[in-house]
């Protein structure tokens, strides 16, 4: 046998060994599911800004992600971008980073399930917390944009770091209380169609951009 003949045996052996290995594991899709939304952001039937959306499904991990900027008039023009990044494991929070930059300051929050509690640090407009919640918690605000939520659920605000129950006040229309104020999120066909934000600096209506 030539040595050209015995270099073609051995390279259809690696070949066939390859192929081998390679079907001998299953192929699994890793891709993320990725689904995005587009929200406009009102305060007294005006647009002052725009909310972006979006969800990331990779087996047992969720991330939820929220970017938003709004500009405004508040004893002068007030412009603010906000950031919210959540992960889901099995259906129950386990971290989130919520970053608010304006030309009135920055704020920023930060909460992480440690095994036994949810560890807080959180610092928003004239609000402090560092209260930690000793229960897992399957909802929070950036969620209530990709799921309708059930009447009597606990949920979280990425920015206060407070939990609070969900209350259904109408068919497919929910409220929640974060720091005195009340949030109403209402749903059709499953999908969050509107909320009214209680603001200690204004109000404001968040609404679908279909």
């Amino acid at each position: 046998m030539t040595e050209i003949s015995k270099w073609e045996d051995s390279k259809n052996w690696i070949i066939v060994l390859l192929i081998v290995i390679i079907t001998s594991f299953p192929w699994t899709d890793t891709h993320a599911q990725v689904t995005q939304k587009s929200y406009e952001i009102l305060l007294a039937g005006f647009q002052i800004g725009t909310m972006e959306v979006e969800e990331n499904k990779k087996e047992s991990i969720i991330e939820y992600n929220l970017e938003s900027l709004v500009s405004f008039w508040f004893f002068g023009k007030v412009n603010v971008e906000l950031t919210i990044k959540s992960t889901y494991k099995d259906g129950l929070m386990i971290k989130s980073e919520s970053k608010s930059i304006s030309n009135r300051g920055s704020f920023y929050s930060v909460i992480k399930w440690t095994g036994k509690s949810y560890l807080i640090d959180s610092h928003t407009y004239k609000f402090d917390n560092k209260e930690s919640i000793s229960f897992l918690i399957p909802f929070s605000t950036v969620k209530f944009y990709f799921q309708e939520p059930k009447n009597g659920l606990n949920m979280i605000s990425e920015t206060f770091g407070l939990a609070s129950k969900i209350t259904e006040i109408e068919p497919h229309g929910y409220q929640i209380e974060i720091n005195g104020n009340q949030n109403k999120f209402f749903y059709e066909n499953g999908e969050m169609e509107k909320a009214l934000m209680e603001n200690p600096i204004k109000n404001y209506v968040i609404k679908r951009i279909k």
